[in-house]
């Protein structure tokens, strides 16, 4: 088993919905966490954009079962 913590980046836009988009892994859930507060930190505003990317949870997987989106 290949364990890495992944970090599903999902685009929305208004009108035609969400779709993730990228699976980024990494080595511990302190680096997947990360990414997950930096992306995350960028959605402020009090109403939802026509446009925006958010951040699923780090989830952990066994890459070579589920390898990542390209």
């Amino acid at each position: 088993m290949n364990a890495k913590y992944r970090v599903t980046l999902w685009e929305s836009e208004r009108g035609w919905g969400r779709s993730p988009f990228m699976d980024i892994d990494f080595d511990s859930y302190e680096q997947a966490l990360a990414k997950y507060n930096e992306v995350n930190a960028e959605n402020t505003s009090a109403v939802a954009p026509d446009y925006y990317i958010y951040a699923a949870k780090p989830v952990l997987v066994d890459v070579d079962r589920n390898p990542p989106m390209k």
